[in-house]
């Protein structure tokens, strides 16, 4: 395993400033960022994001929007069919009542589970929580933080323990170095400083 201070030493000199990916502009909006983001890129998010509070200028009115139009208007995002009807639901329990910053209440929404609620809770300054995305689990289990037959919540409290502190930040270092250097397919072994701890370079391509 790749020490803790060298390993967040590395990402902090790299990655000094870090916000986050999305553009959002209150906790409902960025709910909805974070749940439209599942399997696309940041990028079209930010796209789709801002031509929906174009045209919709409150979480009302989304919730009252066609599911056709809503549908085409995530086409950009992929798996719209389905990422339209749990936005509609969404909006629809949002517009009613005052979001509650609890686990409890962000996974009782559609379209919401563990990961996205770990985002908005440690993003807000409510508790120290860790979303593990495709990214993070890429680059822990190839630095061996954890091990491949983990499941993501055993993932996710191992990296609580090995991150201690300030999770958010460390979230979105992780996933930059996991976009620019750990990538999935032809990973920039070359220029890690990790490469001779890593599982992927000295052990099985399969990591």
């Amino acid at each position: 395993m790749i020490n803790s201070e060298y390993f967040k030493f590395y990402l902090i000199q790299h990655y000094p400033n870090v916000k986050s990916f999305l553009d959002y502009f209150d906790i409902n909006s960025h709910i909805i960022a974070v749940s439209l983001s599942a399997q696309t890129k940041d990028s079209l998010v930010n796209s789709v994001l801002k031509k929906l509070f174009s045209c919709y200028s409150t979480i009302d009115e989304i919730a009252k929007a066609s599911l056709a139009d809503i549908t085409t208007m995530l086409k950009p995002l992929g798996l719209n069919n389905v990422k339209a009807q749990r936005l509609i639901a969404q909006c629809q329990i949002l517009s009613k009542f005052p979001v509650l910053l609890t686990r409890e209440y962000l996974q009782s929404l559609p379209g919401v589970g563990r990961k996205t609620a770990n985002i908005i809770l440690s993003a807000h300054g409510i508790s120290e929580e860790l979303g593990v995305d495709t990214h993070i689990l890429r680059v822990a289990t190839r630095l061996g933080i954890c091990d491949k037959s983990d499941s993501l919540l055993v993932v996710e409290n191992k990296l609580k323990e090995y991150l201690v502190k300030d999770l958010y930040s460390w979230h979105l270092r992780i996933i930059l170095f996991g976009r620019e250097i750990c990538l999935s397919r032809k990973p920039k072994c070359n220029i890690c400083p990790f490469s001779k701890e890593c599982k992927y370079l000295n052990f099985s391509k399969n990591y």
